[in-house]
């Protein structure tokens, strides 16, 4: 037993290693870019960041921070509903995941890993179910399971499963196997549905708004 424990502390400490050194690698390397991308949205929407609570390990808030993709008004734009609506900068920003790169600072801080169940509002601990609620068991993550099996376009019942069948079964090897999947996933995003992004997860429903 002291073994097994020495092992997952042992894992512990390389995930967040390899979370800072991954992290880090990017934020400079990509620094160009990310600033690149923060001056066309303060041109576009007169904000850079979309900044909203989540819910993290052992069910503590956090803020994360993605780049702003959607106007708060509709004029002369694709509507999504709830006065909502986006142009085709935004499109481009979620469909190529770029609107995720200030989940790094995320990362640093330590309020994410690279790997895990993706971070969900904090309204959706009144209506999970206790299989659901295991997901806060371990760091949400900037990719997952869910994710490399279909993401956005799976109903919530199957997100939900899948994050899951990580918590019970998380380890080093599945988190790599995880980031190299992800990496086919992010350059072949042409099913990647806005609206279906939008949705809400309504509890044993498992309805979308």
């Amino acid at each position: 037993m002291r073994e097994i424990m020495n092992l997952m502390k042992k894992e512990k400490l390389f995930k967040r290693v390899l979370d800072l050194a991954v992290a880090l690698s990017l934020l400079v390397a990509l620094a160009p870019v990310i600033i690149s991308i923060a001056a066309f949205n303060y041109f576009y929407f007169g904000k850079i960041l979309f900044v909203q609570c989540r819910i993290g390990l052992h069910e503590g808030p956090f803020k994360i921070y993605k780049f702003k993709t959607i106007f708060d008004h509709s004029y002369g734009k694709e509507q999504l509903g709830e006065g909502l609506s986006i142009n085709r900068w935004g499109k481009f920003l979620r469909k190529s995941g770029i609107d995720e790169l200030p989940q790094l600072w995320n990362i640093i801080r330590g309020d994410l890993s690279l790997v895990g169940p993706r971070p969900l509002l904090p309204e959706y601990l009144l209506i999970y179910s206790d299989k659901e609620r295991i997901r806060h068991n371990v760091k949400p993550g900037v990719t997952g399971l869910a994710q490399i099996k279909g993401g956005n376009s799976l109903d919530w019942q199957e997100r939900l499963l899948w994050d899951s069948i990580y918590v019970k079964h998380g380890s080093l090897k599945l988190d790599l196997f995880i980031l190299l999947k992800t990496i086919p996933y992010l350059l072949n995003r042409d099913s990647v549905h806005i609206s279906d992004s939008l949705t809400r997860y309504k509890g044993s429903l498992k309805t979308k708004i």
